[in-house]
């Protein structure tokens, strides 16, 4: 049995965790003993079963939490690691290297997991952001690559239902000879007009507890926006696209029409980018001792980039949720993860109808602290005059109360997007724990 196998959790951790919770593990021998950490902090030491112990997450931010299985002599036999509050889904997919007699990558074979037995209907990879075409996901054939560069190899794979898998590995340059390395992703934003950044440059600028880390590479992957729209500004947003309507019901389109409607009007697509559009209210809510998992339905827009925001929040209805029925803040916190997804640059846009709560709710700060430490932007729109100027406890508030400004408000966010970089580091790190230990003329961390 692999050391793997030796421990694992009984209690998964999936969406927004915060506060006390009760966790179990599950050990087999010859584990006699398990101690737990969170943020590489002991905080539990456990002898005897049942192998169960209770935690304080406190307010949200990421955290990891780290069980050990100890045997009879105190020697670590068995790890098993889980991230908090980050990026994660109920499918996992690896992605294992191929290589050849000379030890350079030729191939690559795709391993998934699911919690529900489903069929894989479509399987995308590409490298270094071009397309490889898969016939046999067990053997994915790769183009010749320079092994003195380093490459990114990404793939997913989609599901029955609307599940989908992903992964990516990093291989060739100083990883040559590895079969890939685990890496963190940390998101920037360059200045217009400043020189992008390197691995050269950025040497010795990224610390962990003042530790300076290895900067592998940079790279300017697609972006994904997820949209939050609160109910109450459903209406306006509908008559914003239909003003020759007057009182009529507006024609409403769902997202994919609205697709179709953009392109009559304004030309193909640009690029890869991704809209997102996430509920408001949990569609499924589970409780189960201390833990309440609640999911928020995401809605992934279909043929619909960045340059189609616009026509996505005024010509589709997004939600059929009554207004006190929202959790605005939990949504747009667990938007930001799926932001974030992917390690690509990302943005969350709230589109808010009122300035209060709607609902019982985590507090706004906390929500916006959140974010901050899992460095996703967030962007507060609204249709109606009176919210922007009310501002309050939401921030700064943009105004989007005609066609004419919601059309400049996304095209400040497409050129706000441009301008975000991944910056790759080497090893596994919590985002709000990496610092920059002095400045680079335009660059600075996306907070």
């Amino acid at each position: 049995m692999s050391p793997s196998a030796l421990i694992t959790f009984a209690t998964l951790f999936i969406g927004l965790i915060r506060g006390p919770m009760t966790v179990e593990v599950v050990v087999s021998p010859p584990v006699t003993a398990v101690r737990v950490s969170l943020d590489g902090e002991v905080i539990a030491e456990l002898e005897d079963p049942p192998w169960i112990f209770d935690i304080d997450f406190g307010r949200a931010v990421p955290h990891r939490l780290d069980a050990v299985g100890l045997d009879a002599s105190g020697v670590e036999v068995g790890r098993t690691t889980q991230w908090i509050n980050l990026p994660r889904a109920p499918t996992e997919l690896e992605i294992a290297l191929l290589r050849g007699q000379d030890g350079g990558v030729q191939a690559a074979r795709l391993i998934w997991a699911l919690v529900r037995p489903l069929e894989p209907r479509e399987f995308r990879v590409s490298l270094d952001g071009r397309p490889v075409p898969v016939s046999d996901p067990a053997r994915v054939e790769l183009p010749a690559t320079d092994d003195d560069q380093i490459h990114f190899l990404r793939a997913s794979v989609d599901f029955d239902e609307g599940v989908i898998a992903a992964n990516e590995v990093a291989y060739g340059g100083s990883m040559r000879g590895a079969m890939g390395r685990e890496l963190t992703a940390v998101p920037f934003w360059l200045a217009r007009g400043a020189d992008p950044p390197t691995p050269e440059s950025l040497k010795g600028v990224l610390h962990v507890s003042e530790k300076p880390l290895d900067v592998v590479a940079v790279e300017r992957p697609t972006a994904r926006v997820v949209l939050v729209v609160d109910t109450r500004a459903v209406e306006a947003l509908l008559r914003i696209g239909t003003p020759s309507l007057g009182e009529a019901e507006p024609v409403v389109l769902s997202p994919s029409e609205a697709y179709w409607e953009r392109r009559c009007l304004a030309g193909p697509r640009q690029g890869e980018d991704e809209v997102d559009v996430l509920d408001t209210s949990p569609s499924y809510t589970r409780r189960s001792g201390d833990y309440l998992a609640r999911t928020f339905t995401s809605h992934e827009c279909d043929d619909i980039d960045l340059g189609d925001i616009d026509v996505v929040l005024v010509r589709s209805i997004h939600q059929d949720i009554e207004p006190d029925e929202q959790l605005l803040s939990t949504a747009t916190a667990i938007a930001g993860i799926a932001a974030a997804n992917g390690s690509r640059r990302r943005a969350v846009v709230l589109v808010l109808g009122d300035a209060d709560l709607p609902a019982p709710d985590i507090s706004v700060g906390e929500m916006r602290a959140f974010l901050r430490a899992i460095r996703t932007p967030l962007l507060v729109w609204s249709p109606d005059p009176a919210v922007v100027a009310g501002g309050g406890l939401w921030g700064p508030i943009e105004d989007i109360s005609t066609l004419m400004k919601l059309a400049a408000t996304c095209r400040a966010l497409r050129n706000r997007l441009r301008g975000q970089f991944i910056v790759w580091v080497d090893g596994t790190h919590l985002p709000q724990d990496i610092t920059m230990a002095g400045e680079v003329p335009g660059l600075s961390l996306v907070e």
